[in-house]
């Protein structure tokens, strides 16, 4: 097809409607400019006037999806507008880490998953590694989380419905009404417990310390800096990675 046809389609598709002849020439001009045809997509994907759309059609918060993947299944709400699609296109989340520790996990490992939303690293991580430890601080996707972990039949999953922190605090986190994968701190939404790594281990809550961390940061302000270093303190240093925009970065040893 040409930029031309995709961008017809594109908009008949996802928008309903041609394009204005303004905005097809501007959308030619930035494919024959370098922008790919993915790129082209997600944006309209992330217009308002796409979400606008997508938030008119019927959702049913009392039903659940069950997505094979790769030799384990997950569930979630079928509600949910990123989590959900991505996986029962993909049946996969985010490849490139999934191929990464699938390559480097030991058997005598022990994996903490911080923020495990629903589960797909910690599923994924529990028959590769001796040990997960999983904390999810949303009570709703938490129940998505232990309900996941049971219908894997995991035995060597331990779940914390608690955020972690620099220190322990009550916090707020906001979740996009969208899709479970859009929670983040804020400085209003619906009440979280956090502790510090530190406070689990000096309580003997936690009998060993890591050797692989995941954390979820879209944005890495003071807070979160102070946090990050909290945790990576009482870990295996030298195999931690933490997650930052898509992007994972080996911390350097001391």
């Amino acid at each position: 097809m040409t930029n031309g046809e995709i961008t017809v389609s594109a908009y008949r598709l996802l928008l309903g409607r041609d394009p204005e002849p303004e905005a097809l020439t501007t959308s030619l001009r930035s494919l024959e400019s370098g922008l790919s045809r993915e790129e082209f997509i997600r944006s309209i994907l992330a217009s308002d006037e796409f979400r606008a759309k997508v938030d008119t059609v019927p959702i049913y918060p009392d039903v659940d999806v069950i997505v094979p993947l790769n030799g384990m299944r997950l569930c979630g709400p079928a509600a949910d507008r990123l989590l959900i699609p991505t996986l029962l296109k993909e049946r996969c989340w985010e490849p490139h880490i999934t191929a990464y520790l699938r390559a480097n996990f030991q058997p005598h490992h022990v994996f903490l998953d911080a923020g495990a939303n629903i589960g797909y690293f910690t599923v994924l991580a529990s028959s590769l590694v001796q040990t997960v430890i999983s904390f999810e601080p949303v009570p709703q996707t938490a129940k998505y989380l232990e309900w996941n972990i049971y219908l894997n039949g995991l035995r060597n999953v331990r779940i914390f419905k608690c955020g972690l922190w620099c220190e322990n605090a009550t916090l707020q986190m906001a979740v996009d009404p969208l899709s479970l994968a859009g929670a983040s701190i804020r400085s209003s939404g619906s009440e979280i417990q956090c502790v510090t790594l530190d406070s689990l281990i000096d309580q003997g809550t936690i009998e060993f310390a890591p050797h692989w961390v995941k954390m979820d940061i879209e944005v890495l302000n003071r807070w979160r800096w102070r946090a990050w270093h909290a945790l990576r303190a009482r870990t295996a240093r030298d195999s931690l990675w933490k997650l930052t925009v898509q992007r994972w970065h080996r911390s350097a040893n001391p």
